[in-house]
Parts: C-alpha cells; sequence; structure tokens
C-alpha cells in the first residue's frame, strides 16, 4: 500500500465508530441501503473545469447544467447513470471550446471559490492537463475523500456513487485531448442526524481532498502528487427538482 492509500484509508476509517453508523462514507461506495433519503435521482450536475491559463497558473470555471429547459425546472429529468458520463464529456468540450451546448450556464464563481450546492445534483470535475491524472488507491478507485480534519469538521454521509473515467476534450476525429475527469452524487444529506437538510438555512460545510499524479518534464522523474482541496457548502432546503 502506498502513501497516499494509507492517507485516503486514515480519513475514511474510524475506529470509534458505531455498529452501522455512517463515518466518513468512501465516496466511491454506493448509496446506504433501505435507506430514502438517498433515493431521488438527480436531474442536474454541478461542473467545474480547471486547467492552467497562459501563465501556468491554475484557473477553474464553474457550469450548471440541468437535463431540461434551464428555466424550466418543472421539465428536468432524471439523469441515469448510463448517461451521465457523456454529460460530462458535453461539458468538458463545451468548457474547452464553447459550442453553444443547451442547458448549461457559466456560473460568477471560480477557482473553487463560494460552491454553495442547493439541489440534489451530480457533481463532477475535469482537469484540463494531460500531465494530470487522478491517482489510484485501488484498481478501481481514485484518490479523493471527504477530508474531516480540516477546518469544516464534516465527514460524509452525504456524497455517494463516486467514479472516473478518461474524457476526451476533443471533438476532431483525427486528435485526441484525453483528460482525468471524476464525478459523484451529493443526496443533500446532513452530516450529523443524517436527515434531510429542511430546515431554512440548514448548512453543511465539507472539505475535500483531490490527489494527483502530475508529470514533470522528463519522463522519467517519477511523478509529483498534487492536493486539489475545494470546498462546498450544501445549502438546504433543497430546490426542487
Amino acid at each position: 500500500m502506498g502513501y497516499i492509500d494509507t492517507l485516503i484509508d486514515d480519513l475514511i476509517t474510524d475506529p470509534k465508530a458505531k455498529a452501522n453508523a455512517v463515518q466518513n462514507a468512501d465516496m466511491y461506495l454506493g448509496k446506504p441501503n433501505k435507506n430514502p433519503l438517498y433515493d431521488e435521482i438527480p436531474k442536474c450536475v454541478y461542473f467545474y473545469f480547471a486547467s492552467l491559463d497562459e501563465n501556468n497558473a491554475l484557473k477553474a470555471d464553474h457550469y450548471f447544467y440541468s437535463n431540461g429547459p434551464i428555466k424550466d425546472p418543472a421539465k428536468w429529468e432524471a439523469i441515469e447513470d448510463g448517461a451521465i458520463e457523456q454529460i460530462i464529456t458535453d461539458l468538458a468540450r463545451n468548457a474547452a471550446k464553447p459550442n453553444g451546448m443547451d442547458n448549461v450556464e457559466l456560473l460568477k464563481e471560480r477557482n473553487f471559490q463560494n460552491i454553495i450546492w442547493r439541489r440534489v445534483s451530480y457533481i463532477a470535475i475535469v482537469i484540463d492537463e494531460v500531465t494530470w491524472a487522478l491517482h489510484r488507491r485501488t484498481l478501481n478507485q481514485g484518490a479523493v475523500a471527504v477530508n474531516p480534519k480540516k477546518s469544516s469538521k464534516s465527514s460524509n454521509a452525504c456524497f455517494y456513487d463516486a467514479d472516473d473515467f478518461i474524457v476526451d476534450t476533443s471533438e476532431e476525429q483525427d486528435r485526441s485531448a484525453e483528460r482525468t475527469a471524476v464525478y459523484f452524487i451529493n443526496h443533500m444529506v446532513r452530516q450529523d442526524e443524517f436527515g434531510n437538510l429542511s430546515i431554512e438555512n440548514d448548512k453543511t460545510k465539507y472539505d475535500f481532498d483531490f490527489y494527483f499524479d502530475v508529470a514533470f518534464d522528463d519522463a522519467a522523474t517519477p511523478r509529483a502528487i498534487m492536493i486539489l482541496d475545494p470546498s462546498g457548502t450544501n445549502q438546504g432546503p433543497p430546490e426542487q427538482p
């Protein structure tokens, strides 16, 4: 087991956890069984597209996507499991080279600041750099976790069904631009009591760790580990749908 694997295991393991309690759950797990709070299927996506600018400074744009007319939530449809990766691919291509994609709003917030989530949703991040790749802590799991050791102290009972894949941000047939993409579902569930966010102005802040392997200019040099550590706040009660 590598060092990053150990760090992630330390974050998602609580030796004092009571039997069957949710204690900073692994985001790659499926939703808790037999709990109706996790049954709602997202109809929208909060999407974050990060890259290096012309000065090699990291930047990130924030987007909101709805599966239906963005101004008419009553017409939004559920995003089934088999559809989300294509939606993320389309969002990444639109962010890399705007193509007039429907039902997408570029938000005023940037650079992973002031992130507020108000709906049950998919949350997706794409790093638009060929030299950045999500670190693998297991064969099927990337190095992603809620970090309750940071300022928010919030553990994970809310974010599940994480997955990652390689997205091709190029629409050209003879050109490939493969990038790291990772996503998960935000069920908008309160962290402490495992109930939904039903109270006006009820909010929970979360801190995350995303570990990436970053290549040097010399391919023979072992990759460096970079940590992207955004924060986000669930703001209740959740808006519908």
